[in-house]
């Protein structure tokens, strides 16, 4: 999520508004950020380095998840009332 932001946004970026547009703490953004080699510290602050390229090269490796239609499932809560026998028969064997 947040380098699709900085992929769609165009123009200067600050840590706080990043974190105002994910709901992203700013401590989480700049962890994030430095383990992928995207932040530096200058003159106290973090700045952002990052190019279009360095961004892309990290997305395209990112895989979609693989998500299932809800039609397709057919689940029902478990009967407390069965879920006792099956345990009391589970129990007597």
């Amino acid at each position: 999520m947040l380098l699709s932001v900085l992929q769609d946004y165009d123009g200067e970026l600050s840590m706080n508004q990043i974190s105002e547009m994910t709901a992203i703490k700013v401590e989480d953004i700049i962890s994030t950020l430095q383990s992928l080699n995207m932040v530096k510290y200058w003159k106290g602050q973090h700045i952002i380095a990052v190019t279009q390229r360095l961004i892309d090269k990290h997305l395209c490796g990112v895989r979609q998840p693989l998500l299932c239609k809800a039609a397709c499932l057919k689940w029902q809560p478990p009967d407390a009332a069965a879920a006792a026998a099956a345990a009391k028969a589970t129990v007597k064997a």
